[in-house]
């Protein structure tokens, strides 16, 4: 855990899928989120920011077409079924 220099993605999606509850509004935060992130838009646990900071904007980098291909395929691959997240009184369970 000491070498991660992010938080891990199954983690990262599962917040994301506690907030955003269908994959049309999971997929559309990511792809602004990416694009512009903002502390105040975060979904990860502050702690998480505190040691890995904000992600930087992929303006530039990836269009917006290409995001939400990207969002969309995270949305539908992780967490993975069964996955249980940890921690914080804030746990769930991918069914």
């Amino acid at each position: 855990m000491s070498t991660l220099i992010a938080p891990p993605v199954m983690g990262v999606m599962r917040h994301v899928k506690m907030t955003y509850k269908t994959k049309e509004d999971a997929v559309k935060f990511i792809s602004t989120y990416a694009l512009n992130p903002q502390k105040s838009k975060a979904v990860c646990m502050p702690q998480k920011i505190k040691r890995f900071g904000l992600m930087p904007s992929q303006k530039g980098n990836v269009s917006i077409e290409e995001l939400q291909t990207i969002a969309s395929w995270m949305f539908d691959n992780f967490p993975q079924k069964g996955f249980m997240g940890k921690g914080h009184g804030k746990s769930c369970s991918v069914k």
